[in-house]
């Protein structure tokens, strides 16, 4: 599934970040997919190993944004699978 950004012109993933109060990663997930897309939590069914972990992981440097009072700083990206 991937969603179209206006903004960026690019096609990607769902995804955000996480907030004070979610309760894993997963629900994480599931909620950005909801947001993204309109696609409930029980619209949605797990891979039996995204019960466990992400699918991947990557991790990468985000550049300083002096403009927007943002350091340089480490990103990781959890994925998870839905089917």
């Amino acid at each position: 599934l991937h969603v179209h950004h206006r903004a960026s012109g690019l096609t990607l993933t769902p995804g955000g970040h996480a907030e004070p109060g979610d309760p894993s990663l997963l629900a994480v997930a599931v909620r950005e997919v909801g947001e993204e897309t309109g696609l409930g939590a029980r619209r949605l069914c797990l891979t039996p190993v995204a019960l466990d972990a992400p699918f991947d992981i990557d991790v990468h440097t985000v550049e300083a944004r002096p403009e927007k009072g943002e350091p340089a700083h480490e990103h990781y990206d959890f994925r998870f699978l839905f089917y």
